[in-house]
This record gives C-alpha cells, structure tokens and sequence, in this order.
C-alpha cells in the first residue's frame, strides 16, 4: 500500500512498514478516503496500527475517516493511532472518539 494524494500544496502520504499504517502530510476531506481505505484494508480482526507522527494536519474529515473505519471492523479487531500529536489527542478525546470501544492511542509524538 502507498498512496500519494496531492492537492494543492498539501500532499498526504499513507503508506504500510513494518505491519503499521504511516500517516504523513495534512489529512483533509480531499484525501481522507484514502486513510479509512487502508485502515479498513488492514482490520482483519487484529489490531491496526496507525501511525500519526507525520501528520501536520486532520481536519473533521479525517477523524471521521478514522472513526468510520474503527466502527467498520470486525471479529474483534482495533485500530491503534500510534504516536498523534497532541492536538489530535485533545480533539479525539474533545469528539469522545476515545470511547470507541475498540479504538486506542499508544504513545504521543509532543507530550
């Protein structure tokens, strides 16, 4: 899986390592198909790990990107945002997506 969506000046680079989704650019409604995409891809029932270091970015679109593919998956499976920022931290938890019963975050890249 690689996927580079440029629009405008904003790229967005998702790409699969090591068994782990790498989120890198600004995610925006233009691109954040592509993220529920890959998310969903990987949700085989274990856990998808979503590495949002590399974002500079996520507007409602994206989180809802993510919150659609979390609901979407089945046979247990959970998707873990590996490494957000903290301002996609506040809004996750702002949004109540930090209830999701299977959706968790691991680690933070800035505190």
């Amino acid at each position: 899986m690689s996927d580079i969506e440029q629009v405008g000046d904003f790229p967005v680079q998702i790409t699969l390592r090591d068994g782990t989704i790498w989120v890198d650019g600004e995610v925006d409604l233009s691109n954040a198909h592509h993220l529920r995409s890959a998310i969903e891809e990987m949700g085989d029932g274990s856990r998808t790990r979503v590495d949002l270091s590399g974002v500079t970015f996520i507007d409602s679109a994206g989180l809802h990107a993510i919150q659609l593919a979390t609901r979407s998956l089945n046979h247990g499976g959970r998707v873990v945002l590996v490494n957000p920022p903290s301002q996609i931290v506040k809004i996750v938890a702002l949004l109540g997506l930090d209830r999701l019963p299977n959706l968790e975050m691991e680690g933070r890249a800035d505190g």
